[in-house]
C-alpha cells in the first residue's frame, strides 16, 4: 500500500470504528435489557478524555520533572460507564449528561460493567501488563 491508500484505510477504520473491540456483559439486574449490555474499547481520544475528567496533574513547585496528580473518584465509574457502553455494534448509548443518573444504577451490574470497560481500556495493571507484553514481543520490520 502506498500513503494514500495506508491513510484512507486508517481514517475508515477510525470514522466506523470497525478496530474498537465489543464484548457483551451479563446483567441480569437489568431485565429489561435482556440481561446483558454491551461496552467497547475507547478510542486513543476517548481514552484520553475519560482520564482527564478524573485526575488533574500539576507540577511541584521547584522541582523540574516532578508532578503530582489527583484522582477524583466520584463519578469516575459512572464516567467510564457512560464512555464505554453501547449498543451490539459499538454505537455509544450514553453522554456525560447521563452521569449522574448512570451513577446511581446498581452496584454489582455496574461492577461487572467497569471490570470489563477497564480490561478492554487498559484501566487496570492486567490490562496495561498484558498490552505492554504484547508490544514488546512483537516484532516490527521496515
Amino acid at each position: 500500500m502506498d500513503r494514500d491508500e495506508l491513510r484512507s484505510a486508517l481514517r475508515e477504520i477510525a470514522t466506523t470504528h470497525s478496530d474498537s473491540v465489543v464484548r457483551p456483559v451479563a446483567t441480569p439486574e437489568w431485565p429489561k435489557l435482556d440481561g446483558h449490555i454491551y461496552v467497547r474499547a475507547m478510542s486513543v481520544t476517548g481514552r484520553e478524555r475519560y482520564l482527564d475528567s478524573i485526575r488533574s496533574v500539576t507540577m511541584v513547585a521547584g522541582e523540574m520533572d516532578s508532578q503530582r496528580v489527583k484522582v477524583f473518584l466520584a463519578e469516575a465509574g459512572a464516567k467510564l460507564a457512560a464512555a464505554t457502553m453501547c449498543d451490539e455494534r459499538g454505537n455509544l448509548l450514553f453522554s456525560a449528561e447521563d452521569v449522574a443518573w448512570l451513577g446511581e444504577l446498581s452496584h454489582d451490574a455496574m461492577q461487572r460493567v467497569l471490570d470489563v470497560s477497564s480490561e478492554l481500556n487498559a484501566l487496570d495493571e492486567k490490562a496495561a501488563e498484558r498490552i505492554k507484553n504484547g508490544l514488546s514481543s512483537a516484532a516490527v520490520s521496515v
